[in-house]
């Protein structure tokens, strides 16, 4: 349907919806935080050793995620799932080893309502795409391998856990965002330039493992029709002097 729409056409019908994504979970995640109830996700028993290990810890991770977009480009049946996981641990160790804030920094104080918060938002948000979507002309609709059951809406009930990462995703957007425009922030600018090289290496190591399947697919195409069309021949050729013989005959 994309491909039909001119380029105001597209941005009109799908760049501008798809803006209000990180809007909206965001202040719906302001939202929750407003209530009584989620100030009992803040324990104050904060484990400083912990955070001193994770943040030593932003390299594994980065290889974590790494491993998990070349898991995703080669095996997509098994490894689906990571797709919400693995930006939020590019993101996240990236952080981690600028020494900046991230999305489990309050986590490691005993303070749970950031990621709790925004889980669940991004939770209350995907439950009325999804219902909107239901009704909508032009809509998705989704096939999930080994877990494509208990539909609500078009999503499979597992689908909505999809939701939970994407919020934190949104939240460690948010934060890459305001260290930006930080003027005061030191490590604002080489956080962006290795973001962008990190990004460029990520999209090379995702696409690799594809390149390699189709590559192999065409040689496997090549060679199976180099050898129907030997055998193609062979069957003409077989026809011709059954052909020939049957004339002679007669």
């Amino acid at each position: 349907m994309g491909s039909d729409l001119g380029p105001w056409e597209y941005f009109w019908c799908a760049t501008l919806p798809f803006s209000t994504v990180l809007p909206a979970v965001l202040s719906t995640q302001q939202w929750i935080r407003s209530f009584a109830s989620i100030q009992k996700f803040k324990f104050n028993r904060p484990s400083h050793h912990a955070a001193s290990v994770v943040h030593r810890a932003g390299p594994l991770f980065l290889l974590t995620a790494a491993a998990c977009l070349v898991g995703i480009g080669t095996w997509p049946n098994i490894f689906y799932p990571l797709v919400w996981i693995s930006p939020l641990l590019v993101l996240t160790s990236l952080q981690m080893i600028l020494r900046e804030p991230h999305v489990f920094s309050e986590t490691f104080e005993g303070d749970l309502r950031v990621i709790v918060s925004a889980a669940l938002a991004a939770l209350i948000c995907g439950f009325f795409w999804e219902m909107w979507n239901y009704y909508s002309y032009a809509k998705w609709i989704y096939t999930i391998p080994y877990v494509h059951r208990f539909q609500i809406f078009e999503m499979p009930l597992l689908g909505y856990a999809g939701y939970l990462p994407f919020g934190l995703e949104c939240v460690a957007i948010s934060m890459l965002l305001r260290a930006a425009r930080t003027k005061h922030s030191a490590n604002a600018m080489p956080f962006l330039r290795y973001l962008a090289g990190l990004l460029a290496f990520m999209i090379g190591i995702w696409t690799a493992p594809h390149l390699w399947c189709q590559r192999g697919a065409m040689k496997w195409y090549e060679g199976e029709s180099h050898e129907q069309s030997a055998m193609g021949q062979e069957i003409e050729r077989w026809v011709h002097e059954n052909l020939n013989r049957t004339s002679t005959g007669a």
